[in-house]
């Protein structure tokens, strides 16, 4: 499992995880996004509305960690991407653009970050990979709708989701962890 984090996080920003899902059959990853962001923060992407986003590094250092699971001989459908917020967003951006499909994603509290060009060059394999949505209907930094827009519109490109909503506002919630253990370990 490769754990992102959000905007203005770090690689200890979800290490808990490992804690709250704990099992021996996941192993955990929890890399630091490349952009500066804050006095102790990290972005997946860096830029602004007017100039334009960039992800570039963030995806060459995720594509870099993918490649050495491959190496170790993990194959693709046991390599699993969890982000949340911002890391949710990044997660949706590396897998499209992949030319193999994961065992799945999941995004918590996640968008996208241009909703009008997302469904531009997706791979076909890509679309194998399954999603898993997770949002809290009290979420005021990330609207609750935008998961739905997520859902919508992967649904729409042939992805297979599943959106699951929680009472809970901007955060990873607790009662999420057996829905995504079953995720991972279902597959």
């Amino acid at each position: 499992m490769i754990a992102l984090h959000g905007w203005t996080g770090n690689s200890l920003s979800l290490r808990i995880l490992n804690k709250i899902i704990n099992s021996q059959n996941i192993s955990w990853e929890f890399p630091q996004a490349p952009y500066k962001s804050g006095k102790d923060g990290y972005s997946w992407f860096n830029g602004n509305k007017t100039e334009g986003w960039d992800n570039s590094e963030s995806m060459a250092l995720l594509r870099e960690l993918i490649s050495k699971k491959l190496s170790k001989r993990v194959k693709h459908k046991n390599i699993f991407i969890l982000g949340f917020s911002q890391g949710g967003c990044m997660a949706l951006e590396l897998i499209k653009k992949q030319n193999f499909s994961l065992g799945g994603i999941i995004t918590i509290g996640g968008f996208l970050r241009d909703k009008s060009s997302f469904s531009k060059n997706i791979t076909k394999q890509s679309k194998k990979t399954p999603v898993l949505i997770i949002h809290g209907k009290k979420d005021e930094v990330i609207k609750p709708i935008e998961s739905d827009i997520i859902k919508n519109q992967l649904t729409s490109l042939g992805f297979k989701t599943k959106l699951k909503k929680f009472p809970c506002a901007h955060k990873i919630p607790l009662e999420s962890k057996d829905l995504i253990s079953s995720f991972i370990l279902g597959f």
